[in-house]
């Protein structure tokens, strides 16, 4: 079986332990097992002229940016702290040589491809290097610690008891969908129904 646990075009259920709504804090959009993601790294990946109305129309629910950021950017720290945690983060160079299989077998699409796509949805083109990298990190985390099902996860993440905190201006963080439910007006983030994915190989 092999162990695909999440990205932004896939998300399963997993436990995170201490998962709370974050103070308010000016310029603090999450933390992640200690590490602060700030709003000026959210704002990196969120485009001025915001999604392609033609594009969002064919999404249920609204498109928010914002919260699509912040969710690829806590699932890329997760993933960091486990790597570190189990062993050590890997070579630059292994990450990035899997980015290409990521980009086909996950979305299905070329990297340039992608890049598109998403500056159609009020991301930045970059946001897709972001959503790669999170796909390839977790390639490796499932290799690296033989997961074979969520259940596995679940009892590593729970074993390093990773918290995580979010401002409640981007919602609520969702345990079961390991992503960010958006606030009231933001809606359910939508982007991920318009980039079918299949598994990649492990």
């Amino acid at each position: 079986m092999r162990f695909r646990l999440l990205t932004a075009a896939a998300l399963a259920a997993v436990a995170v332990v201490g998962l709370t709504a974050c103070d308010s804090k000016v310029g603090q959009a999450a933390v992640v097992g200690g590490h602060r993601i700030s709003e000026h790294e959210v704002s990196d990946y969120v485009t001025r002229n915001g999604p392609d109305p033609a594009v969002a129309s064919q999404v249920q629910g609204t498109v928010e940016p914002r919260v699509q950021a912040l969710t690829a950017l806590i699932q890329e720290q997760l993933f960091t702290e486990l790597l570190q945690d189990t062993g050590g983060m890997p070579a630059a160079a292994r990450i990035n040589a899997l980015i290409p299989e990521v980009a086909k077998q996950q979305y299905g699409q070329s990297e340039s491809q992608l890049r598109t796509r998403v500056s159609q949805l009020g991301l930045s083109r970059s946001f897709a290097d972001l959503l790669l990298r999170v796909g390839a990190l977790e390639g490796i985390l499932g290799q690296r610690s033989k997961l074979q099902s969520v259940d596995d996860f679940n009892r590593l993440v729970d074993k390093y008891n990773i918290a995580i905190t979010v401002s409640p201006r981007y919602g609520k963080w969702v345990p079961s969908k390991v992503q960010l439910s958006g606030n009231a007006h933001a809606g359910v983030p939508g982007f991920v129904k318009l980039l079918p994915t299949t598994a990649p190989a492990q």
